[in-house]
């Protein structure tokens, strides 16, 4: 496999994106990651900071934070402003640079990326360390012990004197054989020159795409306010693309969502089920297609009396919430279309949704692709998953390593 360096600093602010992103980008290419921790202070010292360049210039703070704040919402990334910056990562620095090669390294990067900018704790403080360790089922005294003894302390101190060798001078900085590139909006670039460099023809990070064009009415409206609850689990706009396709394509058809959230997957499947595919008032009233219709399924009601009260009114569409087992057991089929949005249905009760599926039916599945808000072993998870659906005889299964990781499944008739 071709590779990508990440230096990144725990209290850099744009980092803190690129860490979120790099992985499932990596993945995408078939690109391995080294993780490279390593202290901007020295850097700014010889340039004569004593203070991050975003405090020392305040209108460049300013746009700073605003401009960090729309990345992370384009991102649906959860973002607090840190009441302290920049936060001291030096131990968390050690831990990551001693044990840069453990399989366990990323999620703990993550987890502490998470703690400063979405959950504005101190990670100067190494209970916060530790807490992020054991979140990992790890020692995390003895990792701790050990990074941050003289071994860990010479460790970083080393990486750091490399990254001033290599010329790198701010986070995050992507290296790719003998190219450098800065900033979080340059990973897609690096993504790319790494994925070119695998030598595999017509593999690229960054594929020519359309945007998506004509969103459904409310779909700004439940992205806002998807953001202000802090909703982690979100559908994006591209797998909201393909499914409106999908159910545009069954004019007469019967569609299952099996995990509702605020609304915003659902509000796409609905607009596929429209005549003209976008009206300009939004309304579904005289527009279904032939009768088709959509069951949604959650069961949590605080997410889905968000979802109601932008998509409640509309023909054709049910909202049901409850435990999945239990309607899933009561749904009668077959349905043309199911969505599977949630753990049920993925991980969980797996067999009694496909039976719910239609011969020639089509059954999608999202989040296959490593997310930030991924505990510890999902990843095998989904393995299991996608071996499972890959050995069963009467299932066509296409996987796509494409927005956050789509299988589309069909049945045969």
């Amino acid at each position: 496999m071709s590779k990508i360096e990440i230096w990144f600093e725990f209290a850099s602010t744009y980092s803190y994106p690129a860490v979120l992103r790099i992985r499932g980008a990596a993945r995408a290419v078939g690109v391995d990651i080294e993780w490279k921790a390593f202290l901007l202070g020295p850097i700014f010292k010889d340039l004569g900071w004593n203070d991050s360049p975003f405090n020392l210039q305040p209108a460049k703070g300013r746009y700073m934070w605003r401009d960090l704040e729309r990345i992370c919402a384009a991102e649906a990334l959860p973002f607090r402003r840190p009441s302290v910056f920049p936060r001291n990562g030096l131990c968390a620095a050690r831990v990551a640079a001693y044990f840069q090669d453990q399989p366990w390294i990323a999620d703990f990067i993550e987890r502490v990326y998470r703690a400063n900018f979405a959950d504005d704790t101190d990670i100067t403080d190494r209970e916060v360390l530790a807490a992020c360790l054991g979140e990992l089922g790890l020692d995390s005294r003895a990792i701790l012990e050990t990074a941050l003894g003289a071994d860990g302390k010479a460790r970083l101190r080393a990486q750091t004197e490399e990254a001033i060798r290599k010329g790198i001078f701010g986070a995050p900085t992507f290296i790719v054989g003998d190219e450098m590139f800065w900033g979080n909006d340059r990973l897609d670039a690096a993504i790319a020159q790494a994925s070119a460099e695998t030598g595999r023809p017509g593999e690229t990070a960054a594929p020519r795409m359309l945007p998506v064009t004509k969103p459904p009415a409310d779909l700004e409206a439940i992205e806002a306010a998807t953001r202000s609850i802090e909703f982690a689990m979100a559908s994006d706009r591209e797998t909201g693309a393909l499914l409106r396709s999908l159910a545009h394509s069954k004019p007469a058809g019967r569609l299952l969502e099996i995990g509702t959230g605020t609304g915003l997957a659902t509000a796409w499947l609905a607009d596929g089920m429209r005549a003209d595919g976008m009206l300009a008032d939004g309304m579904l009233a005289d527009a279904m297609r032939g009768g088709a219709t959509l069951l949604s399924i959650d069961s949590d009601p605080s997410v889905v009396e968000l979802a109601r009260t932008h998509l409640g009114d509309m023909p054709h569409v049910e909202l049901r919430v409850g435990d999945a087992g239990a309607l899933l057991a009561q749904i009668q089929g077959p349905y043309d279309l199911i969505f599977a949005d949630a753990w049920p249905g993925k991980f969980s009760h797996l067999d009694l949704a496909l039976d719910l599926l239609a011969p020639g039916g089509v059954y999608v599945i999202d989040d296959l692709l490593p997310q930030p808000n991924w505990p510890a072993g999902h990843a095998d998870e989904v393995d299991r998953l996608l071996a499972d659906l890959g050995s069963r005889t009467d299932l066509t299964v296409c996987q796509l390593n494409w927005s956050t990781g789509i299988a589309i499944v069909t049945r045969e008739r």
